[in-house]
């Protein structure tokens, strides 16, 4: 149990420690040490300026992106984890937006938030002192960007109402959109597993809480698979060596559940 008595909005495991963004006003960013998975522990936290809730973290090599609702303060920060309990800031930017979820790769962050002319956002982190947004995406229709995954030069997005979109970012300054398929409600996560071109997605379809998306003809991905879960599911995590997903969720009785997939 995390002190305080807060919600975790994302995570993110590296190494020993598991990186938790959260709606805690005194620890919006959580560093919980998990190498004795049996026990684990709070060994740090960051206070960001303000109140507003972190929604999004994303760990890639010893840097770490948050990101938080928006307010006058930025919504979207890099960390270093030189020391990975003790993350110092690098840089940070102002989206004028929510970042509800950030996903890095080849220099670029990709930011899934609500504005309905710009669900996808693009900053370049290939500086992290000195971030700039250098394109956005504007999808159809006006359903809020929940969720941000992606390999190579490919990014899914997740959206209110069902909305799964793939986009093309071989030019990260000029993202297009190539595919569409609906999960018939909210898509509040995803991950994507390159080497099977599936792509899980934690959802709020009755009957189909858990789905996982072929994506291997990008223009027109598919349903490999659907699971009924008890209640709405909200995170969704891959692990490839032991082949299972491990997901959370709304339901009392079962907030963790881990699948395998068949």
């Amino acid at each position: 149990d995390i002190p305080g008595n807060q919600d975790g909005r994302k995570i993110f495991v590296s190494g020993n420690y598991a990186y938790v963004a959260s709606t805690d006003n005194n620890q919006e960013l959580q560093v919980v040490n998990v190498s004795n998975p049996a026990s684990p522990s709070l060994s740090g936290s960051v206070n960001l300026s303000g109140n507003n809730d972190a929604y999004s973290v994303f760990v890639d090599g010893l840097t770490l992106y948050l990101g938080r609702d928006s307010s006058g303060n930025p919504e979207l920060y890099v960390y270093s984890l030189a020391s990975p309990a003790s993350p110092s800031l690098i840089g940070s930017i102002n989206l004028a937006d929510d970042a509800n979820d950030v996903y890095v790769f080849g220099g670029y962050a990709y930011v899934a938030t609500p504005n309905n002319s710009q669900e996808l956002v693009v900053v370049d982190v290939s500086l992290p002192n000195t971030l700039s947004q250098v394109a956005s995406l504007d999808l159809p229709g006006n359903d809020d960007a929940f969720a941000v995954t992606g390999f190579g030069t490919t990014v899914f997005v997740g959206r209110s109402a069902g909305q799964f979109r793939v986009v093309n970012v071989s030019s990260p300054t000029s993202p297009s959109a190539i595919g569409f398929y609906d999960t018939t409600d909210n898509v509040n996560d995803l991950f994507a597993d390159e080497s099977s071109n599936l792509v899980f997605v934690a959802n709020d379809a009755n009957s189909a809480e858990f789905q996982v998306i072929d994506v291997s003809s990008l223009s027109s991905p598919s349903l490999f698979g659907s699971l009924n879960l008890p209640s709405d599911l909200s995170g969704v995590f891959y692990v490839s060596g032991v082949d299972r997903v491990f997901g959370v969720g709304d339901d009392n009785s079962e907030e963790f559940v881990i699948i395998q997939p068949q």
